[in-house]
């Protein structure tokens, strides 16, 4: 399926291909990622981020609209309770996005 990425390690966004099924999503994410969290983006989007995310040494993340996430994320349209392709592509999406280096977690 169609989905944006927000690869915040290159601070770069643009679209992926990933294959269905929930257990390719954190593969797409980044190497370390084993589970992924949903985040309601919009009333048909998620943002995809991984679900254990502030436990590991990323040292890169990102913002949207302010709010920090670690590592990297992905954006996939919402069908009922299943993910589909994303409604629209890396260049026309209207995001808040800042990226942010030598990220340092406390918990």
């Amino acid at each position: 399926m169609r989905a944006i990425k927000i690869d915040a390690e290159n601070s770069k966004m643009y679209d992926i291909e990933i294959e269905t099924g929930w257990r390719e999503i954190p593969k797409a994410l980044h190497s370390k990622a084993e589970y992924f969290q949903p985040v309601r983006f919009t009333d048909n989007t998620d943002l995809i981020v991984d679900e254990e995310g502030l436990f590991k040494d990323y040292g890169f993340g990102f913002k949207v609209n302010g709010v920090p996430f670690v590592g990297n994320g992905i954006l996939l349209s919402v069908a009922g309770e299943d993910y589909t392709d994303v409604y629209t592509d890396a260049e026309s999406i209207d995001i808040d996005l800042e990226f942010v280096q030598g990220l340092q977690v406390r918990l």
